[in-house]
């Protein structure tokens, strides 16, 4: 396994900073005032490598309003844990049944024809191939759960 790369110096740090704030065309109150940092001074010294970004508790917001890469991140502050989502789940195909039953049966319940309520069951009914086949099988399907079905809005 390969050593990570050494943690940057703050003047290296600082310099990073200004180089992807001149890729981003931005100005230091500009990156001071997104990032919420109350003082444009204090950036400066970021910049400048008086101050420690891998100490400021400014990092994180800097760090989403350019744009940095998680190497970056890790690079300015080997210690910093990045959080990286998990990748989002394909869509699940939605069977003709269940969409012709969102259509047909959305004014008796019009939570059928939700999205994320069609994926979820499209996902949940797939019993090997012999689970509801025709919009009224849905339904039916669907008005056996629909008690424990909550969608965000």
């Amino acid at each position: 396994m390969t050593q990570p790369a050494p943690a940057l110096s703050p003047a290296e740090a600082g310099e990073v900073l200004r180089r992807k704030l001149r890729e981003r065309g931005l100005t230091q109150a500009q990156l001071a005032a997104r990032a919420g940092i109350p003082d444009p001074a204090y950036l400066s010294h970021l910049l400048g490598g008086r101050v420690n970004v891998a100490e400021s508790k400014y990092l994180r917001a800097i760090a989403a309003v350019l744009g940095l890469t998680a190497e970056e991140l890790r690079r300015l502050n080997p210690a910093l844990v990045v959080e990286v989502a998990a990748p989002a789940l394909p869509a699940p195909d939605i069977p003709e049944g269940l969409r012709e039953a969102g259509e047909r049966y959305a004014a008796v319940d019009p939570l059928i024809a939700h999205p994320k309520v069609q994926a979820a069951l499209a996902q949940a009914g797939n019993f090997y191939g012999r689970g509801p086949q025709t919009p009224q099988e849905w339904f039916r399907y669907f008005a056996s759960v629909r008690e424990w079905i909550e969608v965000d809005p």
